[in-house]
């Protein structure tokens, strides 16, 4: 098991499963830069996307945040990837 410590949340996980499991966090992120961002906005607004199954956002006292983004296979089987990718791009613009 694998377990990923950062100070406003931990992600766990199974060696070889590729499942994460977030262990707790707070709503809120606060960058190295002071800036402050909302994550259940930010999520919430990706995870409408079609090809998008669930998302999570990371990036406590770091310069950017990092994304998370679990595929939903069912929608994106049959879908070009460049077109996959370039919904999620705008998605998050």
């Amino acid at each position: 098991m694998v377990i990923l410590k950062w100070e406003i949340f931990s992600l766990k996980t199974q060696k070889g499963s590729g499942f994460y499991i977030l262990l707790g966090r707070d709503n809120t992120i606060v960058h190295s830069t002071g800036e402050k961002t909302n994550l259940l906005l930010i999520e919430d607004t990706i995870r409408l996307n079609k090809f998008v199954k669930q998302v999570v956002i990371i990036g406590f006292n770091r310069l950017f945040n990092c994304l998370l983004i679990e595929l939903d296979y069912e929608n994106i089987k049959m879908t070009p990837f460049l077109n996959v990718s370039k919904s999620i791009f705008d998605s998050i613009h």
